[in-house]
């Protein structure tokens, strides 16, 4: 089940990351090794979250290059990494993470429809802890387009957008190619 999207405006938010550069198969270890390690910073740094630990796409293909991150408090000494301030557009996904291309697609199709155009890499934030919570019907999962802009025709697409010939907007490839290539067991 997916919700109605929107944009937001959001501020900067700092964090604590961790890079990693794997293919689609390995995706799962580094998402396994990798989330622990950063709580144990958080623990260390002695602060809780502030915010939903997340995956940032920051390059995909064959291989995925991804930022895993935590959101932590502004001022926070260790913080090494920072979601970006701007206009975002998010759409939350109830469910397993098997239906998280399906809803991808359906906030790209809304944001073109719009007459936005993404210029930023896009994230999700898993809201609802799979270890805590063992039924994926309720995992909450909200999937972020940034660095949101006016597409040049955004009046005429925003008229038109009863009709199904609106824009791409330029991340469409970035989206499916990282889709397409996760499992959706991850």
């Amino acid at each position: 089940m997916t919700t109605v999207p929107e944009i937001r405006e959001l501020a900067a938010q700092p964090t604590v990351v961790a890079v990693a550069v794997t293919d689609a198969a390995g995706l799962p270890a580094v998402v396994d090794s990798g989330f622990p390690r950063l709580f144990g910073r958080l623990a260390e740094l002695g602060v809780a979250p502030a915010g939903a630990p997340y995956i940032r796409y920051l390059r995909v293909g064959d291989e995925l290059e991804l930022e895993l991150g935590i959101p932590v408090p502004a001022g926070t000494r260790g913080a090494d990494g920072a979601l970006p301030a701007g206009r975002v557009a998010v759409l939350r996904h109830v469910g397993p993470f098997s239906g998280l291309r399906e809803a991808g697609e359906r906030l790209e199709r809304w944001v073109a429809e719009q007459g936005e155009e993404v210029a930023g890499p896009f994230w999700e934030a898993y809201v609802t802890d799979p270890s805590s919570e063992p039924d994926s019907s309720k995992w909450i999962t909200d999937i972020c387009l940034a660095g949101l802009t006016r597409h040049a025709s955004a009046s005429a697409a925003v008229s038109a957008a009863a009709t199904p010939s609106a824009p791409t907007p330029p991340a469409t490839a970035r989206l499916t190619a990282a889709w397409g290539s996760c499992s959706p067991d991850r």
